[in-house]
């Protein structure tokens, strides 16, 4: 199992809500947490965690910043991207700035010194068509 780690700084279509940004942030972490999976490192017991949330009421965004291991990043987001999913209605969303969707955007960012680009990309990758495959966009 790698202890290869990751950050992902989650954009999410909610600042105004922390009920709602915090299930967010639940979510993801309970995709990789015990008791639901058991740890992909042995003798470790977190595998994932929200380092900040960062709100801006103005805009009405936030931005989650989970960290883990690259065994468990992808669960992290997609449990997270789900949750706001079904909880941000962006037909009553107001901010100043503009949005793509309940989720904007998911960049992944390298902490530790020998996690390659590449394993980056084939994480976000698989992701996005996970995700892409289990939505309805029409």
């Amino acid at each position: 199992m790698s202890r290869q780690l990751v950050a992902c700084m989650l954009n999410v279509s909610e600042g105004r809500r922390i009920s709602v940004v915090e299930k967010i942030a639940k979510a993801a972490l309970s995709a990789s947490n015990p008791p639901t999976r058991a740890p992909s490192v042995p003798n470790w017991t977190i595998n994932a965690t929200v380092l900040n949330i960062f709100q801006d009421v103005d805009y009405n965004r936030s931005v989650l910043t989970i960290v883990s291991n690259e065994d468990n990043i992808g669960p992290c987001i997609e449990a997270a991207c789900k949750t706001a999913y079904e909880l941000i209605d962006l037909s009553k969303h107001e901010g100043v700035h503009p949005r793509l969707g309940a989720v904007d955007l998911v960049p992944l960012h390298p902490i530790s010194e020998n996690m390659s680009v590449q394993s980056l990309g084939h994480i976000a990758n698989s992701k996005y068509q996970k995700l892409l495959s289990s939505q309805n966009f029409g």
